[in-house]
C-alpha cells in the first residue's frame, strides 16, 4: 500500500488531464501523484513510478 506521505501532489481530474505530460515527467523522476476526482476530492488513482510499485507489492 500507498502512503499518502509519498505523494508530492495531488491533482484534480481535470488539473490532471491539462498537465498530463508533465504529471508523468514527475513520475519518471521517482514522484508519486494522486488524482482525485468528484466534488469531496475523492482519492481515484495514484500514479507511481514502477520500481516504487514493484517494491511495495513485493
Amino acid at each position: 500500500m500507498i502512503c499518502d506521505s509519498f505523494f508530492m501532489k495531488t491533482l484534480a481530474v481535470g488539473e490532471f488531464k491539462t498537465h498530463f505530460s508533465e504529471a508523468l515527467e514527475e513520475v519518471r523522476h521517482g514522484k508519486t501523484v494522486g488524482v482525485s476526482f468528484g466534488r469531496n476530492g475523492q482519492l481515484v488513482a495514484i500514479l507511481a513510478p514502477p520500481k516504487l510499485v514493484l517494491h511495495q507489492a513485493a
